[in-house]
């Protein structure tokens, strides 16, 4: 963002100096006219587009749209007065009018400055509580090389993630009951057990049925 600044003020410096511009037409019998806007290279200019323009803004105001924009455009926007004392409202307007993204009036230094990124349009709307002049400045900057995140993840980092799990098992058990040895068996384990008690309970009662005596008759 320090970077765009510094360029939007170059070229700003550039255009006062130069005394370029273009100016609005007035247009009284279209009060609700929007004003395309086209920003355009400059071999003045090192990097970006730019348009410059100027008019006369009044309580109905003056309406401008910029199309053709990507997320990863910067975008300055700055509105000058003449006069000291003299002030304008500036709206930024993404969809509807009387739903401005940003409002705010010129300053002390006589001026207002917005940067931004934006999809698609944008459309700005200048007025004023009695005619005053103002001049428009719109500045695009080269696009921003934002890198785009990942959403794969590595093996190696789900090994790792599974390795570390595993080492972290012996800590997740089930401590043993006071007084207990802490020996846990499967459950193979506790029926071959449970089989093999069978097994002595029933050769015991078979040696007890035999050694009882027979009675006869």
């Amino acid at each position: 963002m320090r970077r765009t600044k510094r360029e939007f003020g170059a070229l700003l410096v550039l255009w006062l100096a130069a005394g370029l511009h273009v100016a609005v037409a007035q247009d009284e019998s279209a009060e609700n006219t929007i004003y395309p806007i086209e920003v355009q290279a400059d071999e003045r200019v090192a990097t970006g587009r730019a348009a410059f323009l100027q008019g006369n803004a009044d309580a109905k105001g003056q309406r401008f749209l910029l199309g053709g924009l990507d997320l990863d455009d910067p975008i300055a926007v700055s509105v000058f007065t003449q006069n000291p004392g003299e002030q304008v409202r500036v709206r930024l307007v993404k969809d509807h009018w009387d739903a401005p993204e940003r409002d705010e009036m010129t300053n002390d230094e006589q001026r207002v400055d917005f940067t931004f990124r934006t999809f698609d349009e944008f459309k700005i709307w200048v007025t004023a509580d009695q005619p005053t002049p103002y001049q428009l400045v719109v500045w695009v900057g080269d696009k921003l090389a934002l890198p785009v995140p990942s959403i794969a993840i590595p093996a190696s980092t789900y090994a790792e993630g599974s390795a570390a799990d595993r080492a972290r098992a012996p800590d997740r058990e089930t401590p043993a009951a006071p007084g207990s040895s802490g020996v846990s068996f499967s459950y193979l384990e506790l029926g071959l057990i449970a089989a093999l008690l069978l097994i002595v309970i029933a050769f015991g009662a078979f040696l007890l049925i035999r050694r009882k005596p027979v009675q006869g008759a």
